[in-house]
């Protein structure tokens, strides 16, 4: 929902806030680009919880794992603003 490449429809005030944390996660990467940190933003998917509702396409710990995954491979890498980003819980890079 964060996404303005693949934005949808409804959810205003929600969608918004996700694009506005995604913006601020990437002034910080620039900003501190030569302290040797890592800045990336995970969505942890259609998750079944309170939130996701039963409809969920995921359970908690495959999300987790998933995003954890996805953390320790960052950290391999050399810092370097091509390997920062938005990610899903897979993995996959989510467009901005």
């Amino acid at each position: 929902m964060g996404s303005l490449a693949t934005n949808g429809e409804g959810a205003f005030a929600y969608r918004s806030s996700k694009v506005a944390l995604n913006m601020a996660v990437r002034c910080f990467a620039k900003a501190n680009i030569n302290e040797g940190v890592h800045c990336l933003l995970l969505h942890p998917g259609h998750v079944k919880t309170d939130m996701g509702g039963i409809e969920g396409d995921i359970d908690i710990d495959t999300s987790v794992k998933g995003m954890k995954g996805v953390v320790e491979k960052i950290a391999t890498l050399p810092i370097a603003a091509e390997h920062d980003g938005f990610f899903a819980y897979d993995g996959s890079t989510i467009p901005w």
